[in-house]
């Protein structure tokens, strides 16, 4: 591996935390401005920098997640359990229970590559049974809470999500949307309750199942990364509910598990389906078409260089995070990160995205004030998907 190929590995690396960093800012973003402002650079550094970006990425957004409540959709559901660790002082282990669940599932992922090759060979077989399974595990939420107001209620928040989902569903709305459900009403309620960090915080970490944790969560990012219509965000709501609500570290692990192996397998769904499976998968196949053998080689080494380097950068500004969030107002912050966010989606969705997230806030405030599973809101894209399923 030359020099100039670790110098660009490292420099996606860079740019994915700093856009990771961003509330609103993804890699994919980097695909159509990389393809339209580096055309004519050598395409094959152009997908490394793309490869590394994405993998940083998926670490590093953990931390405006959980220590802002402002998340992307892929990590979404982290930002309750975050959230509640963070009250109790203990952001930093949030963070780090999630980096954790990403390095073990990301390595997981490509010890189970020759799995995956039987899998791209079998896996338009199975596809009949994503909406049976969709449907049971929508059946089951409902039925989970308890009493009929509840349940009543879940059935219409899940519809009403389902609805906006099938009416506007696109990758350009699922910032102002997820903003929407899941952080904006946490951010209002918290400086609306005057909410206030704990003095004493802790930088020590429970101990957690991390292997098997991670190892379900890479079975989740693994269907995401291949199958179509399934998102990493629906592959945390059913782990959410295997794992149960109340273990919030081992959700956190899963979840982090997710978010890497989905970025990772969506991308070498190329090899394996030659299919991409994302915004980045698509940039770098327009980039070099289908993998050699020679380059899935490199690919898996700089994915896991990737995940190592980025871990612990990541780590390392959670513990700056701690400090800085732990020395300010957190009630004045999340007034300011609430204004922030409505500016954000406003600038980067336009209108429409600004409506949305206006409409998926109040749907938002009604799962929290009712005190029922935020799961419900993933409508939003559960019931497109099972109709997409169901129609093909």
């Amino acid at each position: 591996m030359t020099a100039e190929i670790v110098f660009v590995a490292l420099l996606g690396i860079v740019a994915g935390v700093l856009a990771g960093l961003i509330p609103g800012i993804h890699p994919n973003l980097f695909v159509s401005f990389i393809l339209l402002y580096f055309y004519g650079f050598d395409p094959f550094l152009l997908s490394i920098f793309l490869l590394c970006s994405g993998i940083a990425n998926s670490f590093s957004s953990f931390i405006p997640s959980i220590f802002l409540g402002a998340p992307e959709s892929e990590n979404s559901l982290s930002v309750l359990p975050g959230h509640k660790l963070l009250l109790e002082g203990r952001g930093y282990e949030a963070v780090k229970l999630s980096v954790i669940g990403g390095i073990i599932g990301g390595i997981i992922s490509i010890l189970l590559f020759p799995v995956l090759l039987l899998i791209g060979i079998w896996y338009s077989e199975f596809k009949f049974l994503i909406p049976i399974g969709l449907i049971a595990i929508v059946i089951f939420m409902i039925f989970s809470e308890i009493g009929w107001k509840k349940k009543i209620l879940a059935i219409y928040v899940f519809l009403f999500s389902g609805l906006l989902g099938i009416l506007f569903l696109d990758f350009d709305v699922l910032f102002p949307v997820f903003t929407g459900f899941f952080g904006l009403p946490l951010l209002f309620l918290s400086f609306i309750k005057n909410v206030k960090l704990p003095e004493k915080i802790s930088f020590e970490c429970e101990n957690v199942n991390s292997l098997k944790s991670s190892f379900i969560g890479c079975i989740a990012g693994v269907l995401t990364g291949i199958l179509p219509g399934i998102s990493s965000a629906q592959a945390s709501m059913v782990v959410q509910e295997l794992i149960g609500k109340r273990k919030e570290r081992e959700f956190l692990v899963s979840i982090g598990s997710i978010t890497t192996v989905d970025i990772i397998i969506s991308i070498f769904a190329i090899y394996i389906i030659g299919n991409p499976r994302s915004g980045i998968a698509h940039g770098i196949m327009s980039l070099i078409g289908n993998f050699s053998l020679e380059i899935l080689l490199l690919f898996i080494f700089l994915s896991l260089f990737s995940i190592f380097i980025s871990g612990y950068i990541t780590i390392k500004i959670a513990k700056k995070f701690v400090f800085w969030v732990q020395s300010i107002d957190y009630s004045a912050l999340s007034r300011n990160v609430f204004i922030c966010l409505l500016f954000t989606v406003f600038i980067f969705s336009g209108v429409k995205g600004f409506l949305l997230c206006i409409t998926a806030f109040f749907l938002g405030i009604i799962v929290n004030v009712a005190e029922i599973k935020r799961t419900h809101l993933m409508g939003f894209l559960i019931l497109p998907t099972i109709m997409f399923y169901i129609s093909i």
